[in-house]
């Protein structure tokens, strides 16, 4: 099982599917993930079973080019070599560009309008707007299929991922978050073996903003029925190769008892509980730059009663804002607004958090008050 990102290692491990999976008493599992820090929760899940590795070099050690039989090796160095004038130009970037410039994704349209800075930062999230990924001919359906298929030719080949699959000899490969330029060789390795292999969408954006589904996939596993019609119709994945289970990090909030006290949760806030709570989630520091901007107002709006009496807003930033701090740690001021650290793993917190949270109405208006709830 690859799991190629934090999300999809937290998506693994900090849901039921680390549990469903080692019940299953047939079955042999390696993780391989990006950080040894993942390997005592996996391991502890089923010492007899479950074992971890690190993607980056499952075989814990340097190997050169020239590892492995003959036939693998000659076909790796004439890769390279072949390819090494047009690396850039058919890289992963400029697949995912050309790609979605030929959907004509809303998003997309979008970040290619953003100014350079931005756009940078787009390309490091796997979005890849800028527009000298296209050149030339963005939208030639001859130079996107020759790209595609240089990206993904079996020929290339990395010894380590080669060592791991001589070694292990897996029936099966599962890949979550399967549009990443990290699963290159994963998926080189398994398509030359015939190794049958499981995709994981990451997301419900991603089927219009991530590029396209690697080759060679079995079944695509997908949140909603909205993103197998996405794959029906942008990527041409067959709709009985596709299956729609919801979000395993979800079942955690439909759990009998998963869902703590109020007194407790209250209690842990140090807020009086026969106050409400209004609920204000970040998202990360990239996609929520004008976000201080609305909890401002919101602390605002709390110190002046707007929604009533008795009423405290809490903040709760993104996991993965590292600089929430800066941007809202200013409007912490208890027992009126409460300013929550960025923190992950505790799903049963943020159930207890969104359970007992209240969607009140704006003072002297009929209008809801909503606000985003990121997860």
């Amino acid at each position: 099982m690859l799991l190629p990102n934090s999300m999809a290692v937290r998506n693994t491990l900090e849901t039921p599917v680390l549990e469903e999976l080692a019940a299953r008493e047939d079955l042999e599992v390696c993780f391989l993930t990006p950080s040894p820090d993942h390997a005592a929760k996996i391991i502890s899940a089923s010492r007899e079973r479950f074992t971890w590795s690190d993607m980056g070099n499952p075989a814990g050690k340097s190997l050169p080019l020239n590892h492995g039989p003959a036939g693998v090796v000659w076909r790796r160095v004439a890769e390279r070599a072949l390819m090494k004038p047009f690396r850039q130009w058919a890289g992963w970037g400029n697949l995912v560009f050309r790609f979605n410039e030929r959907a004509g994704f809303a998003g997309h349209l979008f970040k290619k309008k953003l100014p350079p800075e931005r756009r940078e930062r787009e390309n490091l999230a796997g979005n890849y707007p800028d527009p000298r990924f296209g050149h030339p001919f963005p939208r030639s359906r001859l130079i996107y299929n020759l790209i595609y298929r240089l990206y993904h030719t079996t020929w290339y080949s990395e010894p380590a991922m080669e060592a791991f699959f001589d070694n292990y000899e897996p029936d099966l490969l599962v890949i979550h978050y399967v549009q990443n330029q990290a699963i290159r060789p994963w998926i080189s390795a398994a398509r030359r073996r015939n190794l049958p292999m499981l995709g994981i969408v990451g997301s419900w954006d991603q089927p219009t903003s991530k590029g396209p589904m690697p080759p060679g996939l079995g079944c695509v596993i997908l949140q909603s029925q909205i993103m197998k019609e996405q794959l029906i119709t942008h990527h041409e994945v067959q709709a009985e190769k596709s299956e729609v289970t919801g979000w395993p990090q979800m079942d955690i909030y439909k759990r009998q008892g998963a869902i703590g006290s109020k007194a407790d949760l209250y209690q842990e806030l140090g807020l009086d509980p026969e106050r409400r709570i209004i609920l204000f989630g970040g998202n990360s520091a990239r996609l929520g730059g004008h976000e201080p901007s609305i909890a401002r107002h919101l602390a605002n709006q709390a110190f002046e009663e707007a929604w009533g009496p008795n009423v405290n807003l809490v903040i709760r930033p993104h996991p993965n804002d590292h600089s929430w701090a800066e941007r809202f740690a200013a409007f912490h001021n208890p027992p009126m607004v409460t300013v929550l650290p960025n923190e992950s793993g505790r799903l049963l917190f943020l159930a207890d958090l969104l359970a007992h949270s209240s969607v009140g109405r704006i003072k002297g208006t009929s209008a809801p008050f909503c606000l985003a709830i990121s997860a």
